[in-house]
């Protein structure tokens, strides 16, 4: 395998061989940024190339994929993965705030969503932390497994505990907003982001909550809404019997909205159309889980039984880093044209999303002609270099 410079980047060339485990490491390299011991990093990395090589989360799937790459002996692969995934000095805090760092780059400011997700066959729960995307797809941030047994009163607390792993992680100067839906509504969770996090947030409420306007007047959410579903936007609010302050309440149904939208938010001068069109975005988390959990149209993680929660959290820090390099590949080939190669039809804008084509162009890159792979990983290595450079709010990942 060759290398070919330009100026600052180096980009693998392929003429029919594998693409090996260097790139893949390199970026898991970066990553943690000399914290891990190299051959943990060896690990992480093959790990993550086996899930790129097979597009699957089941372990035994990761393994063949891995052995499909690097020319293994497949039973041998399915254990390496197994043996990363099962060892406890694998410590999933530590490696989380290495990736908080390192997907947030040189943002001063960021967007991130909060839900929960579930895996009824292993009777866990998950709540998630995602950094909301410019392309739909959120990327994972921060989460933490726990089995439902231990949920019952408990829930809050482990949410505060990866919303203080992210203030961990980043640097004081980074502006968060917590984007949620309304399970979080609580008053107590408005309060520990905006007074001992210093976070801003934009909280779906309930329609049913009574909110007070500055001029006194009270009425159910819902009530709120403008005549014809026009947002309603009001300042300087008080929400609930126990009148928490809340600088900014705006209400909205729009017509293809199935139940109206009643949100609260910490900032007291964004615009009501500006809090609905960071609300919405909300949604790629959940086309995230789908690419995570969902055997036919993602990775299949809700088809495989893993017993250990932290079994569970270790996968899914492999899952974020694949799906990073996949989208960061398919922004690659959609920068250079090389996305419509993949479309069947004519019409212009984006028909798949950046993983699902980063997934395409990794299945081609095997055997790609060099006036094709040269281009897609120059690109490549030059959209790794400008993430770290990134200073917008919405990035690719």
């Amino acid at each position: 395998m060759g290398f070919l410079c330009y100026s600052e980047v180096e980009v693998m060339l392929f003429d029919g061989e594998d693409i090996g485990s260097f790139d893949v490491r390199s970026f898991v390299d970066r990553v943690f940024d000399g914290s891990q011991h190299s051959k943990r990093i060896d690990s992480i990395a093959n790990a993550a190339l086996g899930v790129i090589s097979s597009g699957s989360l089941i372990v035994h799937r990761i393994g063949c994929g891995l052995a499909a790459a690097e020319g293994l002996i497949d039973k041998h692969a399915v254990k390496q993965v197994d043996r990363l995934l099962s060892n406890k000095k694998f410590y999933i805090e530590n490696s989380l705030q290495k990736w908080i760092a390192y997907a947030i780059g040189a943002r001063k400011e960021i967007k991130v969503t909060m839900d929960w997700t579930d895996f009824d066959h292993d009777k866990q729960s998950t709540i998630m932390l995602s950094l909301v995307t410019k392309h739909g797809r959120a990327t994972p941030l921060a989460w933490k497994t726990i089995d439902k047994n231990k949920l019952k009163n408990k829930r809050n607390n482990y949410e505060d505990e990866v919303l203080l792993l992210l203030y961990n992680s980043i640097s004081r100067d980074v502006k968060v907003t917590i984007i949620a839906d309304r399970g979080f509504c609580d008053i107590k969770l408005f309060d520990f982001l905006k007074n001992e996090l210093n976070f801003e947030y934009i909280i779906r409420m309930k329609s049913n909550i009574s909110v007070i306007s500055s001029e006194g007047e009270s009425r159910k959410a819902i009530d709120w809404v403008g005549i014809g579903g026009k947002t309603k936007t009001l300042r300087g609010t008080l929400i609930t019997a126990s009148k928490y302050a809340v600088p900014t309440v705006i209400c909205t149904k729009a017509k293809l909205m199935k139940q109206a939208w009643c949100i609260a938010c910490s900032d007291p001068e964004i615009s009501g159309s500006m809090i609905v069109q960071w609300y919405a975005k909300r949604w790629g988390c959940e086309t995230q889980f789908r690419d995570t959990k969902d055997l036919h149209f993602g990775m299949g993680l809700s088809s495989t039984r893993i017993r250990s929660k932290e079994k569970r959290d270790r996968i899914l820090f492999i899952a974020a880093l694949s799906i990073a390099i996949l989208t960061l590949l398919g922004a690659a080939g959609e920068a250079i044209g090389m996305d419509r190669h993949l479309k069947v039809n004519t019409v212009k804008k984006r028909t798949l999303s950046l993983f699902k084509q980063g997934c395409r162009f990794f299945r081609k890159l095997f055997k790609m002609p060099k006036k094709y792979s040269e281009p897609l990983l120059l690109q490549f290595n030059k959209e790794i270099l400008n993430h770290a450079k990134l200073v917008k709010i919405l990035g690719i990942i």
